[in-house]
């Protein structure tokens, strides 16, 4: 192949390549707020001798099939699935800082759900807030008191329901 035929090959190709990435869809649902929560509180889980996984919930982009493809956990599920020495099931749902009321209706019932069955679930904004529910927490289970009342207590309150008058339109 000749050497003009060669370049005007690279070319092409590498316009193609280029044409491919701008037309996959940029998510716009990141939250880089959300790691300022979640890092820090994987570290103290971690240093506390829990076991601990991350559940990506996000959809995930698929080259062969050029779209996202579904999440594979319900909605509702948490963001964090971990036991504790003592083997009790923890579940976490971080939030950005001072973002603990947005926890969506269905957060809200898994989290409820599972401290019914006997599990630590909260949703946090931070680690301290983490720590100190999950040995006030403990210290109400080893002395068999209601533990389940103080979590359900900390479980934030759905927001009340937009007014249909204040639509913009």
């Amino acid at each position: 192949m000749s050497d003009y035929k060669t370049r005007i090959r690279k070319a092409t190709e590498a316009y193609q390549r280029n044409q491919d990435r701008q037309q996959q869809p940029k998510r716009k649902n990141k939250s880089p707020e959300k790691d300022l929560t979640q890092k820090p509180c994987v570290i103290l889980m971690r240093s506390l001798g829990f076991d601990v996984n991350i559940i990506e919930s996000k959809s995930v982009w698929s080259e062969e099939r050029g779209r996202y493809i579904a999440q594979a956990v319900d909605p509702g599920f948490l963001d964090c699935v971990a036991n504790d020495p003592n083997g009790y099931a923890i579940f976490v749902e971080f939030k950005a800082p001072g973002c603990i009321a947005k926890l969506r209706d269905n957060q809200r019932k898994f989290i409820n759900r599972k401290i019914n069955s006997g599990a630590f679930a909260m949703v946090t904004d931070g680690p301290h807030k983490l720590n100190i529910a999950y040995q006030h927490w403990l210290n109400l289970k080893k002395a068999n008191k209601d533990a389940k009342t103080f979590l359900l207590s900390l479980v934030p309150k759905p927001r009340p329901d937009k007014d249909p008058n204040d639509l913009p339109w």
